[in-house]
């Protein structure tokens, strides 16, 4: 997974729509998505802070024989 985007890139972002840029603008202008701006204007508005959120972490499935044995047998 990438690393989140600075929290001055963040800041000056949500600083630039506050002044009443539109989303499209603001991301020409800092060079970011228009869903990036949207995610961080989301972000605001629900906890008041641009900090990252922790990025989901999958989880290694593995199938081992011996599990394969076990459910294939239980039909």
């Amino acid at each position: 997974m990438g690393r989140p985007h600075p929290m001055a890139l963040r800041e000056g972002g949500i600083a630039f729509v506050e002044e009443g840029h539109s989303h499209r603008a603001t991301a020409a202008q800092f060079r970011v998505s228009v869903k990036f701006v949207n995610g961080m204007v989301i972000l605001k508005r629900e906890t008041g802070g641009l900090e990252p959120r922790d990025q989901a972490r999958r989880l290694e499935r593995r199938l081992y024989a011996n599990d394969l044995l076990r459910d294939v047998s239980a039909h």
